[in-house]
């Protein structure tokens, strides 16, 4: 992610907007936002690291942001125009999933 980019791609230039939001409104605190992107990944994948991720590197104690970019990887094709690797269904019901354990 970014590497063409030399403030670090999208995630890196959100998660400075976001700092600066709190900065000029005087907080000395502000959500922490990570990038847990993987090359390749599904949103199964996501699924199922999300949990273990999100525990890992965020506190309780404090506001959290989670912004998520998923569906590039579920939406492409294997050998033939119309064979996706995850179905329409199958995506919304990952998303909702994925939903659930954000609250």
């Amino acid at each position: 992610e970014g590497d063409w980019d030399s403030m670090g791609g999208w995630p890196a230039r959100l998660s400075k907007m976001v700092i600066d939001h709190y900065k000029n409104k005087g907080s000395r605190f502000w959500p922490i936002t990570l990038n847990l992107s993987v090359s390749g990944d599904m949103i199964r994948d996501l699924n199922d690291r999300l949990s273990e991720e999100y525990q890992r590197r965020c506190w309780t104690s404090q506001d959290n942001l989670v912004i998520i970019a998923v569906g590039t990887n579920d939406t492409r094709s294997e050998g033939q125009p119309d064979f996706y690797v995850n179905s329409p269904e199958n995506f919304q019901y990952e998303l909702f999933t994925l939903g659930q354990q954000l609250r």
